[in-house]
């Protein structure tokens, strides 16, 4: 079975220069990620928008692995990860990522239905920058999205792009 990603370009008088680098947006929901580009689009978030549905797809993309990263994706400046995942959950995803010296400095931003408290608490224990719950109707996505991109792309500093620290690779080796 393949592995895929898309990308959405938007643009949009709210970015930095971190922005372009790409936000990475891991959920399986269709629907969701359409709510979270329109919002995008709505309130002028300037940004590369990827999105992987699974941590396979996820894996593929961060090591450039399948067709579509023949392209030489960029590490992405941000990552937007859902909870609930077929397969290896979120918070799976997220233990990986922030134990992996190459990509622990990428800030992750839960981005989930979830209001469970254990959910929220084991994110931040396993090192969450933040955790945004989903608002109920999707035509209220673009205030948090807007103040996400204030924060995020506007007001904070971001690892640089080349923060690679080894060869470790999320996915590969780990036990």
């Amino acid at each position: 079975m393949s592995s895929s990603f898309e990308c959405d370009e938007i643009s949009g008088e709210l970015n930095g220069s971190d922005s372009m680098r790409g936000i990475l947006h891991i959920d399986d929901s269709e629907v969701d990620h359409a709510v979270l580009t329109r919002s995008f689009k709505r309130v002028g978030i300037g940004a590369a928008l990827y999105w992987c549905k699974n941590a396979r797809d996820t894996r593929a993309f961060l090591n450039h692995e399948g067709d579509e990263s023949k392209q030489a994706t960029p590490r992405p400046a941000l990552i937007l990860l859902d909870l609930s995942l077929p397969g290896e959950n979120g918070l799976s995803i997220l233990k990986t990522l922030k134990s992996s010296p190459q990509f622990a400095s990428i800030p992750v931003i839960i981005l989930t239905s979830s209001t469970y408290p254990g959910d929220i608490e084991a994110c931040y224990a396993l090192g969450a920058n933040s955790y945004l719950v989903k608002p109920l109707d999707s035509r209220d996505m673009d205030r948090p999205a807007k103040a996400f991109a204030q924060f995020w792309l506007v007001h904070a500093l971001l690892p640089a792009a080349n923060n690679r620290q080894s060869n470790c690779i999320y996915g590969k080796g780990d036990t």
